[in-house]
């Protein structure tokens, strides 16, 4: 099952297959050519998609490049419900240990602290897909590197990543600020749901000022 969470503007080119994943951006990110308008704009339709589906009071806890698909109608699709969390009443469906992937994961969901995991642990996953596909590197992972899940939990654990900005210095200033503000490692300092996420991609698209750009680590920079 999965959920559409809109489409990317028409005027942007479409894939020649029926499907193509996250992924599929990923490696044309390190292999050739990509299209950063369309990309912006898909992070953009997932994040009003998964703003959608926490209003309904439930989580994802598995977001990852390979659960986000572009059909050839260029619509953005979340896939793999397994891991969905009740969110309403703090009641979790699954109980016990960490859940999800470990690349991805925001902090309270790799130590397993049930209690703490909520929209905000969405919020933190997407900054980290946001990460790996303007980085071209999963946190956690050096390029070339072959971790067990184990070893990456436990790097999630023990602190941040290289800072987006090392690895990207020349994605927009902007973009950087969204995608650490998304990634804090402290609760309260992330964005507070995932409709304050989408709207700063939105600001970031429309040319507007960016919320986490004038107020995060890197409005000082």
């Amino acid at each position: 099952s999965g959920i559409i969470s809109g489409t990317i503007p028409p005027d942007e080119p479409s894939d020649k297959t029926a499907v193509s994943d996250a992924n599929g951006v990923i490696r044309k990110r390190i292999h050739g050519p990509y299209d950063e308008r369309r990309l912006r704009h898909a992070i953009s339709q997932l994040a009003i998609g998964i703003n959608a589906l926490h209003k309904l009071g439930k989580l994802h806890r598995d977001i990852k490049p390979s659960n986000v698909m572009v059909t050839q109608e260029e619509r953005v699709v979340l896939l793999d419900f397994g891991l969905i969390k009740e969110v309403a009443h703090g009641e979790s469906q699954t109980m016990g240990g960490a859940v999800g992937t470990a690349a991805y994961m925001a902090p309270e969901q790799a130590k397993g602290q049930l209690e703490k995991i909520g929209a905000h642990s969405d919020v933190y996953s997407v900054g980290a897909m946001l990460y790996h596909l303007l980085t071209a590197s999963v946190p956690f992972v050096p390029e070339g590197a072959n971790l067990s899940a184990h070893r990456i939990l436990m790097c999630v654990m023990e602190g941040p990543p290289k800072p987006v900005g090392a690895l990207a210095s020349n994605a927009p200033p902007e973009l950087l600020a969204i995608c650490e503000r998304a990634m804090a490692r402290e609760i309260e300092d992330r964005y507070a749901d995932m409709g304050a996420f989408a709207e700063d991609m939105r600001a970031f698209l429309e040319g507007r000022v960016v919320r986490a750009y004038q107020t995060g680590a890197l409005a000082a920079a």
